[in-house]
């Protein structure tokens, strides 16, 4: 009964870990330099980080109350985009 239990626990902390793991493999640029790309960019308050189709995409807010969406590549550091507006 004991093993049964350890292995239930094993199972379940390798189900909370894979999503991270695949989703953090495939990114060369972690979520942590794409967040201060964009704060170089004017970002002041995150809102948002997502990670999908190979790129950060973090939104925000700008120093001067605007919303701001900055988009960096997940494979090179590269600003791909940056929308602001009211």
């Amino acid at each position: 009964m004991r093993r049964l239990a350890i292995l239930a626990l094993a199972a379940t902390v390798v189900g909370f870990i894979s999503p991270a793991f695949a989703q953090s493999a495939g990114s060369e640029f972690s979520m942590q330099r794409a967040v201060f790309v964009a704060r170089n960019v004017g970002v002041v308050g995150i809102n948002e980080v997502n990670f999908y189709d190979g790129k950060w995409q973090i939104q925000g807010r700008a120093s001067g109350g605007q919303n701001i969406t900055v988009e960096v590549s997940a494979d090179t550091g590269e600003i791909m985009n940056v929308d602001r507006w009211w």
